[in-house]
């Protein structure tokens, strides 16, 4: 009884939801300013075939791959 009383307050009861809605928000707003301080990755591929004349035919296959990380010497990231 007193689960299934629990159960039905916090379902009706807005403010709770509202303060956990809050909560959630919060910690993924910190954990965007936080990113900042960590490296930064990013990749690209891509292919390309091509057929010459002779019916003879190409492959060419391209990777990058981009890191950057910017040192906070002086503090003004955190």
């Amino acid at each position: 009884t007193l689960d299934a009383l629990i159960t039905e307050a916090a379902i009706h009861n807005h403010d709770i939801r509202i303060a956990l809605a809050t909560l959630e928000e919060s910690r993924a707003s910190r954990r965007v300013s936080s990113a900042k301080m960590y490296p930064s990755i990013s990749a690209q591929t891509s292919s390309e075939r091509s057929k010459n004349k002779d019916e003879s035919s190409n492959n060419h296959f391209d990777a990058t791959l981009d890191a950057t990380w910017e040192i906070d010497i002086f503090g003004g990231i955190q």
